[in-house]
Parts: C-alpha cells; structure tokens; sequence
C-alpha cells in the first residue's frame, strides 16, 4: 500500500502465521488486534460503499449489530446482477427472515463487541457467515437490517463459492455445521435459532445439489 502513496498510522498489518489459513481465523486474528469495541470485517474481493461505516456504526452501538443489504455485482462487467433476497424495510429481524433477506453473503454485519463477545468459529470451512450470524440473533433476539444496499458483494467465477468443486464443499460444510448443532456448540441456548438454521442447511444442500 505504501508504494502506492496509501499510508495512514491508524492502519495496522498483522499476520495469520501461515497461507490458507481460513476466513475464520483470519478474521479472529484481526479481533485479537483490533483495540476498539466496533467490528466491521470486509473480505478480500468485495467493496463498501462510502458511507457504510457512517450509517452502521450508529445501528451496531444502538442495537448490538446491524446485517446490511449488498450490491450484488459481476465481477468482469460492473453490472449490478439480480438481487434473490426478499425486501424487507430496516429493522430488527429475527434469524429465519434475516435468513432470506441477504440470500448471497452474511459478510456486511457490523457489531459491538462489548454485546457480542465471541468470534468465528475456525472449525467450519464454509458458511461462517451465517452460523456468526446466527449467534448474533441468538444472543440479541434479532439483527438490525440495514435495507439499504451499501456493501458490494461480487461474483466471480473462479471464487471459493463458485468453483466447480463449490456444490460438494458446501454440502460437506453443512454436515459438519449439522453435527456441531446437534453437539451443542453453535446456538447453544436456543432451540429455535437451531432448529431455524438447520432448516437453513437443508434448504442450502438442495440449491448445491442442482447446482451440482
């Protein structure tokens, strides 16, 4: 960044301590550096509009956490695509509707960790999104929805969730989230989050399934 004239003493680079090391640990690194209490991720082939941080960061400290809407946009052309989430207005949402309001990624979440003090869980290779996701509106009885789309969310061919190999990995991320469910370990104490997700998870294995 600085070769190319971007520098800034509020930036700071750490390291994961290895390559391919995982979205999830990755982003729990990032937690054990950040110093302040407002967690705002962005993965590395996506975008954020200029007033994301602005509009967020008021909703997270009001409500705990706020799950923006995304521009979902092909990466060679710069056409925005269809959108498959339904339309809701902006207000807390319980799991099951967030669920079918941001159907493309659960990325644009942006949190107070003095109310949500756990990180991603490095044990599920896919879908980490949606079981952090989850544990949010477990833990607060719902996310704030942003319906105003301020986080671009691009399709790209060769990208983890569209390789040709994607429909197979994710069911396989489905079953090991399936077993933690049923273990206890994601949505602990609440059935309804669980029983909400797994049905989440099913509906997931079908679309890959066709895809496949």
């Amino acid at each position: 960044l600085a070769t190319l004239g971007i520098t800034d003493n509020r930036l700071k680079f750490i390291a994961t301590g290895g390559m391919g090391t995982g979205v999830s640990h990755a982003r729990n690194c990032g937690l054990k550096a950040a110093c302040g209490n407002i967690i705002a991720n962005l993965d590395s082939d996506d975008a954020l509009d200029r007033n994301y941080l602005q509009q967020s960061v008021p909703l997270a400290l009001a409500y705990g956490a706020v799950q923006t809407q995304i521009r979902f946009i092909e990466d060679t052309t710069g056409k925005e695509l269809s959108n498959c989430g339904l339309e809701y207005s902006s207000r807390v949402l319980q799991l099951d509707t967030l669920y079918s309001a941001c159907v493309h990624t659960y990325a644009s979440i942006v949190y107070d960790r003095k109310k949500i003090n756990f990180g991603w869980n490095e044990h599920i290779p896919l879908l980490e999104d949606a079981v952090f996701t989850a544990e949010c509106a477990a833990r607060l009885g719902g996310v704030y929805y942003q319906a105003e789309p301020l986080y671009d969310y691009y399709h790209r061919k060769d990208s983890l969730c569209n390789a040709d190999d994607a429909p197979a990995r994710f069911r396989k991320a489905t079953q090991v989230i399936r077993k933690r469910i049923e273990a206890g370990e994601i949505c602990a104490e609440d059935p309804k989050a669980q029983a909400i997700m797994l049905a989440y998870l099913t509906r997931n294995d079908v679309i890959e399934l066709a895809l496949e």
